[in-house]
Parts: C-alpha cells; structure tokens; sequence
C-alpha cells in the first residue's frame, strides 16, 4: 500500500499543474473533471481533506458552468494548498 500512496503524492504536481492551466484558461470542463477525479481517488489513497476540497471545487465549477458566480480561486487554491502539502509529506 505504501508504493501505491507515493505513486499517488508523487502525482499530485502533475494534477497540481493540469488544474492550474484549467483554471488559468477557465476550461471549466476540464476544471471539472480533474476535480472529480481528484475527489474519487484521494479518499482511497487515506487524504480524505483532498477529496473535500476536490468536491468543493468540482461544485464551485459546475455552479459557474450554470452563470452563477463562483469561488473557483479560493476552491482551487486550497485545493492546491493541500496537494502541495501532501507532496511534502
């Protein structure tokens, strides 16, 4: 289980970086997906606060899919706040 948690940490600057670019660009598609993705495997991986802030990113991304106003920053900067954590860790 410990090689496959550091697979994981040792992938978080890739999907780290791919959630950056999303959101530099306001792919909110993308933005999206990355998120539930995120949100899916972390919990798995034992970073349930991850998969919290995945979720809440993922909600903050469809609500502006919708036209509504969005915390997409704030989502996506704790988000990444705790992969970078992790990565550290």
């Amino acid at each position: 289980m410990a090689e496959l948690i550091a697979f994981f940490s040792g992938e978080l600057g890739q999907r780290i970086s791919a959630i950056q670019q999303s959101l530099d660009a306001q792919d909110l598609d993308a933005l999206h997906r990355l998120a539930h993705q995120l949100k899916g495997s972390s919990g798995g991986y034992g970073y349930p606060s991850i998969g919290q802030a995945a979720a809440r990113l993922e909600a903050e991304s469809k609500q502006a899919v919708a036209g509504e106003a969005a915390d997409l920053q704030g989502a996506a900067a704790e988000l990444i706040d705790l992969c970078n954590r992790a990565r550290v860790a």
